[in-house]
């Protein structure tokens, strides 16, 4: 819960104001893509023990205080995690994801006023180059990087075993471009994602290997409150609408962010007094 009046101020207000644009337009377009997020789900999809998808609550602080980590069903039993369909209804789990829910539930009611052809395209973890270098509160792939070229470990929160859908710029890009191509309907919903689960661990030792660092990485079990445990996205919806398919695997993707990020400028680590800000409103250990 930081930042909050920021967020809302550029999604929320920032979609209004376009829409009022849009309604006093002599020439308005034709088609609206939207840049959404997965964070509109919360926790991603699961099966229970009955094989039925479910979606579980976010999880409490104090099941992260006892190292609870995997999501269980109401009778505590384990759920196995599945690629996220965009039926799974939103379950945001901070401010950042509900701002994220706002902007679709606005284009969504006006666009038939506006005439608008919408269409929705949920990113899942973009990186890739270009991306910030100097957030220490998002992009864990910047984040990493520029601790590695600085020498310090890398902390990894939880077990390691948490899992994202990585997916680089350039696929992103494509699924924009074939958004607005003839032929493409409006009124669509599709994921953008690799469709792959990439858990933290693994990232951390991929990027390793492509920047050529030897880090000490460091499992702290340290967490953010509000963060989810899995989500990979199902493309399917976007194979079938737009003929998208990723084209630039996680490995091919880390080589090329390392060679451009090795030319940018290095910045001082700002981790740490993140993590601060966060103890000190109880949103991280």
């Amino acid at each position: 819960m930081y930042r909050i009046r920021h967020y809302v101020d550029v999604n929320e207000g920032g979609t209004a104001a376009l829409l009022e644009g849009l309604a006093n337009c002599q020439n308005p377009p034709r088609r609206l893509v939207l840049a959404s997020s997965r964070s509109v789900y919360g926790e991603g999809a699961y099966r229970d023990s009955r094989g039925a998808i479910v979606q579980p609550a976010p999880r409490t602080r104090e099941q992260l205080d006892r190292a609870e980590w995997e999501p269980l069903d109401g009778n505590g039993e384990p759920l196995q995690v599945i690629a996220t369909p965009e039926t799974l209804p939103f379950t945001p789990g901070s401010i950042y994801a509900a701002t994220k829910a706002s902007q679709e539930l606005l284009l969504q009611s006006a666009a038939e006023a506006l005439d608008l052809e919408l269409i929705i395209l949920r990113f899942q973890n973009v990186f890739g180059e270009g991306q910030s270098l100097q957030n220490p509160y998002t992009g864990i792939i910047s984040i990493f990087f520029n601790r590695m070229r600085q020498g310090l470990n890398l902390p990894i929160y939880e077990d390691g075993n948490e899992t994202r859908d990585f997916v680089h710029v350039d696929d992103i890009v494509a699924s924009i471009e074939r958004s607005l191509a003839p032929g493409v309907a409006g009124g669509i919903v599709c994921n953008i994602g690799s469709g792959i689960a990439t858990s933290v661990m693994s990232l951390a030792e991929k990027l390793s290997n492509a920047g050529g660092f030897s880090p000490p990485i460091e499992v702290t079990g340290q967490f953010r409150v509000g963060d989810i445990r899995h989500n990979f996205a199902d493309i399917s919806a976007a194979e079938r609408h737009l003929g998208y398919r990723p084209t630039i695997t996680l490995d091919e993707g880390l080589s090329r962010f390392c060679a451009w990020a090795a030319e940018q400028p290095t910045y001082e680590d700002g981790l740490d007094r993140a993590t601060a800000e966060l103890r000190a409103k109880r949103l991280a250990k």
